[in-house]
């Protein structure tokens, strides 16, 4: 039996590779630890870590389709939401209704929730920005007088 071109391509590099994946995953392990040390270490201070519980009290407040900027602190007012935190939680609910509705609505309904998940977040950050900028302005008063 004579295979298609492309089938005998395909058993060619196939073959390939299995003779040589130690190499290739050696390659690889040194490629991933040059990138950890020339890439990700100079930007460790800007990726700081995220707070889980953070994230957790945003995607309550999405499920019950609230503005999720801030965070209960005990107090009446919270905190604002950090930028890392708000983008985290929009995308795990944003994971959460595609899983959801691909098993059992439509196209429609699954826009229309992925809208209103795109419009909570981008007004969440606009309004943590501008608390964030307030509460500043206000401590910077407060310490003056």
């Amino acid at each position: 039996m004579v295979l298609p071109e492309t089938d005998s391509d395909r058993i060619i590099i196939r073959d390939a590779f299995t003779a040589r994946l130690a190499i290739i995953k050696e390659a690889f392990v040194r490629f991933l630890d040059r990138c950890r040390r020339e890439i990700l270490q100079k930007f460790e201070a800007d990726f700081p870590s995220i707070n889980a519980r953070e994230v957790a009290e945003l995607l309550r407040r999405l499920e019950a389709d609230i503005l999720p900027n801030m965070i209960p602190d005990n107090s009446l007012l919270g905190v604002p939401a950090h930028l890392r935190a708000i983008l985290n939680a929009s995308a795990f609910y944003r994971q959460y209704v595609l899983l959801q509705h691909g098993l059992k609505e439509g196209c429609k309904e699954t826009f229309e929730d992925l809208q209103k998940i795109e419009r909570l977040t981008a007004k969440a950050l606009e309004v943590s920005y501008i608390q964030r900028d307030f509460n500043k302005k206000r401590e910077g008063h407060v310490s003056s007088e």
